[in-house]
């Protein structure tokens, strides 16, 4: 059976041994030849860019939630703002002119108390700035203080319920800190 020929396919080698070379053609590595395409770097080359369109969009969506990131970020420092003046932004001052004199009226519209309250007398004609201690408005009332009408308050200080520091300005803006005038 050794040398026999085969049916259609010429005489079978030895084993071990090839008289001729197994295939008809000789291909060499990577080449595409007569019979078709190289599947192994097909493959490859969609391999490659499959994952260079994953890194794209790996890299998109990162920075979409860095974005995202930033803006929630930003929003909680602006809430946690607007709560720390929540009760602050309660406390407010007014100035009354009459026949009477002048004047001035605080009131806290808050259901907290304040303390340490300071208005800032502004007097031209005398000293100039004198510090005037107020008495600490409960929750939800107001006091009025009367003085010459010469003099105007100039800046309302207080603190509130959480020890935070505030003032008030004559054009009625609320800063946080303590200003002294003097």
């Amino acid at each position: 059976m050794t040398g026999e020929p085969r049916r259609g396919r010429g005489p079978r080698p030895e084993r071990g041994r090839a008289s001729w070379p197994r295939r008809a053609y000789v291909r060499r590595r990577g080449q595409v030849c007569g019979r078709g395409w190289n599947w192994a770097q097909v493959a490859t080359a969609i391999g490659v860019l499959t994952a260079g369109a994953g890194l794209v969009f790996t890299a998109i969506s990162t920075y979409i939630g860095v974005l995202v990131a930033q803006d929630q970020l930003e929003q909680s420092r602006q809430d946690s703002e607007d709560h720390a003046r929540l009760q602050s932004s309660k406390i407010v001052m007014w100035t009354v002119l009459d026949a009477t004199g002048a004047r001035t009226v605080v009131a806290n519209r808050s259901t907290l108390p304040v303390t340490s309250v300071y208005g800032y007398l502004h007097r031209p004609k005398r000293d100039g700035v004198t510090g005037v201690g107020f008495p600490d408005p409960p929750p939800c009332s107001r006091f009025t203080v009367d003085h010459d009408t010469s003099d105007g308050v100039a800046v309302l200080a207080f603190t509130d319920s959480n020890g935070r520091g505030w003032t008030r300005t004559p054009d009625g803006e609320l800063e946080q800190g303590i200003e002294s005038c003097e």
